[in-house]
C-alpha cells in the first residue's frame, strides 16, 4: 500500500457509522431477498448497489436514491430514509419496478 493512499479502513474504521449502516442495509435488502447487491467504499460515503439503475449512497446517516419513476412535471425522483430497514422496504419496492416478474410491467430508471 502506498503511504500517500491510505486504505478505506485506516480512515474510516470498521465501526464507522456510515459503514455501519450501510451494512445493516445489506443485511436488510438480503432478508427481503435481494441478491446480490454490492457494497462500494468511496471516499466517506458508502455505495450500495441493487441493479442497474439503482445504487443507494449511504453518508452522514443518511440513506439516499433516485426513484424510478419520475414526478409530475417529468423531474427525477430522490428520496432518503434515515433507518436500514426503512430504506431496505423503500428499495426492493423499486427494484420490483425495474426487474418485474413475467407478465408484469417494466418501469425504466431515469437516465
Amino acid at each position: 500500500m502506498s503511504p500517500f493512499m491510505p486504505s478505506f479502513q485506516a480512515v474510516c474504521g470498521p465501526d464507522d457509522p456510515t459503514r455501519v449502516l450501510a451494512r445493516q442495509l445489506a443485511a436488510a435488502l438480503s432478508a427481503l431477498g435481494l441478491r446480490n447487491v454490492g457494497v462500494i467504499n468511496d471516499h466517506g460515503e458508502v455505495l450500495v448497489s441493487l441493479c442497474h439503475g439503482l445504487v443507494a449512497t449511504v453518508c452522514d446517516g443518511q440513506i439516499q436514491w433516485r426513484r424510478p419513476r419520475r414526478g409530475r412535471a417529468g423531474v427525477p425522483l430522490f428520496t432518503w430514509r434515515t433507518t436500514a430497514a426503512g430504506a431496505a422496504a423503500a428499495l426492493a419496492a423499486d427494484h420490483a419496478l425495474l426487474n418485474p416478474k413475467p407478465g408484469e410491467e417494466r418501469h425504466d430508471a431515469p437516465l
